[in-house]
């Protein structure tokens, strides 16, 4: 497909494509992280009397090989109501819509749409950093089942729900439910008995290193029946703040304790873009609220604690000198660094920097 073509892409009647004003957020995928440049729009299609359906449509602003396999990632509502599998059509055109040259078209086949748990709901850790583990509180109820049904909980990719034996850090707290199964990023429970089900519980997860794709990046639970979907229900997860890479050297100027007038040099390297380092000593004893830099421009200046802003670049190293820094002790030095934009946290790390030597007596 050459560039100025398009791919569309027509829902079922009742499904509806996430979008702002006519625009969203569909990617045409080669590889994961690797999209096709193009512009993503919804538009409104009326088929049957009463029928009405959503179209969307990837503007192609590069050209498309034949040989390359291709993976459209968008997101979609649901129908409110239940109904049964009904087919998705996907097309592509050499030039815009309205020229009519079509270039190939394909049925592909739907799912049926459930009806929704009772209950699902589940804590989100505030601003998780990448590759930590934390514990979460999770509640479902599910009407209606039957012994040896499955209660299915999945979390968003790249989490895992496993310790050393079983479902890590498992702790039951109200309602019953036999002991659960996990493998990988889901947990099972199964019936012993009919009836409604309801269950309180905490486990630890493991985050991944950095958040999931928007479209990927949702906790569900699902209730089946020998293999088949009685009902299901999903909520989105957080944002996960990745980890930076830091190193923190000591320049000349700090040779002990109680130096004054030194300078720290912080090297990061972000995984995301960010305009502000904030710098927080968690080792007590020290003074940075005479500190300067020539790095960036001082928007905080406290006794623990500075913010800088300046231009990070994801995957670059960015160089932050901090001058005039006082320590008033000897030992380890433990260190915070955030990366923000806008005021927002993008990646956090804490750690152990430069051992400061003890003065001589």
């Amino acid at each position: 497909i050459p560039s100025g073509g398009s791919i569309q892409l027509r829902a079922p009647p009742g499904f509806q494509f996430a979008h702002k004003l006519g625009v969203c957020e569909g990617v045409l995928e080669t590889s994961p992280g690797s999209a096709v440049q193009g512009e993503c729009l919804v538009s409104a299609a009326v088929g049957a009397p009463g029928e009405y359906a959503q179209i969307l449509r990837i503007k192609l602003l590069e050209e498309v090989p034949s040989t390359q396999t291709y993976r459209l990632i968008t997101g979609v509502f649901n129908p409110s109501a239940a109904g049964g599998a009904e087919d998705w059509r996907l097309q592509s055109f050499s030039g815009s819509v309205a020229d009519d040259r079509l270039v190939d078209a394909v049925s592909i086949p739907g799912f049926p749409v459930v009806g929704q748990l009772s209950l699902w709901t589940g804590t989100v850790q505030d601003n998780p950093t990448g590759e930590a583990s934390g514990t979460v509180v999770f509640q479902f109820q599910a009407d209606g089942v039957e012994a040896g049904d499955e209660i299915q909980i999945a979390a968003p990719a790249g989490f895992s729900l496993v310790g050393t034996s079983g479902c890590s850090g498992y702790r039951s707290i109200a309602g019953s439910a036999p002991a659960p199964t996990c493998s990988g990023a889901r947990l099972t429970f199964r019936a012993e008995d009919r009836g409604r089900m309801f269950h309180e519980f905490e486990i630890v997860v493991t985050n991944p290193a950095r958040t999931p794709r928007a479209q990927e990046n949702y906790w569900t639970c699902e209730h089946r029946r020998a293999g088949t979907l009685v009902a299901a229900a999903a909520f989105a997860g957080a944002a996960i703040v990745p980890v930076p890479v830091v190193r923190v050297n000591l320049l000349p100027g700090i040779r002990s304790a109680q130096s004054t007038g030194g300078s720290i040099q912080f090297l990061v390297t972000a995984a995301l873009p960010a305009d502000a380092i904030s710098v927080r000593a968690l080792s007590t004893g020290g003074d940075m609220s005479g500190t300067t830099t020539s790095c960036g421009s001082l928007v905080e200046r406290a006794t623990s604690r500075v913010n800088v802003t300046m231009n990070v670049v994801p995957g670059v190293v960015s160089g932050l000198i901090l001058k005039n820094v006082t320590l008033f002790f000897a030992g380890a030095t433990v260190w915070e660094v955030v990366t923000l934009q806008g005021g927002e946290i993008r990646d956090r790390w804490q750690g152990q920097g430069f051992i400061q030597p003890p003065k001589l007596q």
